[in-house]
């Protein structure tokens, strides 16, 4: 929507601007990646899920400030925990599900996978 209606310019500057909020609101030993256009991926280790959730939601509020632009930024999220027993495509694909169903919840929403 931003690159639609602002130009890539200011796309750009949106996801700059999200990966900098990532920075500053996790841990260093917190791992975060680019996983597609827009999309991210947030590996925060030795954390329960509901912790997981309030760090999610905290960057949301972050995020929900950011003056990049006259127009609400927002993000959707999906949560997985990881076990020793899935693979990282099993995770990946229970984060996507979780992902999926927050978009359809509207925007602005953090859902985890069951």
């Amino acid at each position: 929507m931003v690159n639609d209606q602002y130009g890539h310019n200011a796309g750009d500057a949106v996801l700059k601007a999200f990966a900098d909020a990532l920075r500053e609101h996790t841990r260093n030993n917190d791992i975060i990646a680019r996983w597609g256009g827009e999309e991210f991926v947030l590996l925060l280790k030795n954390v329960t899920l509901s912790e997981a959730k309030r760090c999610i939601n905290h960057l949301l509020d972050v995020v929900q400030r950011l003056s990049t632009l006259d127009t609400a930024v927002s993000f959707s999220a999906g949560i997985t925990q990881c076990n020793r027993t899935s693979s990282i495509d099993e995770l990946v694909k229970a984060a996507d599900d979780a992902l999926y169903q927050a978009k359809r919840n509207g925007k602005g929403c953090v859902c985890s996978a069951s």
